[in-house]
């Protein structure tokens, strides 16, 4: 019996030393989540980017190097740049940017020169870099929908209603299966941010 008191009041003053999040808080702690889990996933995508674009340099011999090596090794090493010191926004439109210098190489590229033979033949070396890109949206979406979950437990159902605009965004989210779509998504989830 005494044992079950101590026991008891023991629970009872760890439950009251512990504070209740607020609800605020509790949507606040997810999205500074949802933005630690987006950063990484950027900083992520930048480095296979920047290692396949060096790849792509240190494959072509140093005598058929021209004006296309050169450009893809400043490329490369803005992101290795970026990668040290960049914002998740900076990296972002880093990664973007790779579509368009490929596009400007291939127009100004003699199809006959060693250089872009060799440049092309490392290209193929696309398929690998866009499931690793696969990979890293799995595991974020993966990461976000069981937050999300944690974070839908804690909620009480009148912050649910009050707080449907974000929380279909949420859902929204979680049942896409549009890789192409979860960026769109994340931002808008992340354009809460400054609400809570």
């Amino acid at each position: 019996m005494r044992c079950g008191v101590i026991f008891l009041l023991s629970v009872l003053s760890l439950s009251c030393a512990a504070p209740q999040k607020s609800q605020r808080e509790i949507l606040s702690h997810f999205l500074r989540y949802v933005e630690t889990i987006h950063g990484i996933q950027v900083h992520n995508s930048l480095v296979i980017t920047v290692n396949f674009v060096q790849s792509i340099v240190d494959n072509v011999p140093v005598e058929h190097r021209g004006a296309g090596t050169s450009v893809l090794q400043n490329f490369a090493n803005r992101g290795k740049n970026l990668r040290q010191r960049g914002t998740t926004a900076e990296k972002f439109a880093y990664i973007n940017d790779i579509q368009g210098v490929f596009e400007g190489l291939k127009e100004s590229f003699s199809v006959s020169a060693p250089e872009s033979q060799q440049i092309g033949m490392s290209l193929v070396g696309l398929m690998a870099v866009a499931s690793e890109f696969v990979k890293e949206d799995e595991k974020v979406h993966s990461s976000f929908t069981e937050g999300a979950y944690q974070m839908k437990t804690k909620l009480t159902p009148a912050t649910i209603a009050q707080e449907s605009e974000l929380l279909n965004v949420i859902n929204k989210y979680i049942t896409s299966n549009d890789i192409k779509q979860h960026e769109t998504l994340i931002e808008e989830v992340l354009k809460f941010k400054n609400r809570y």
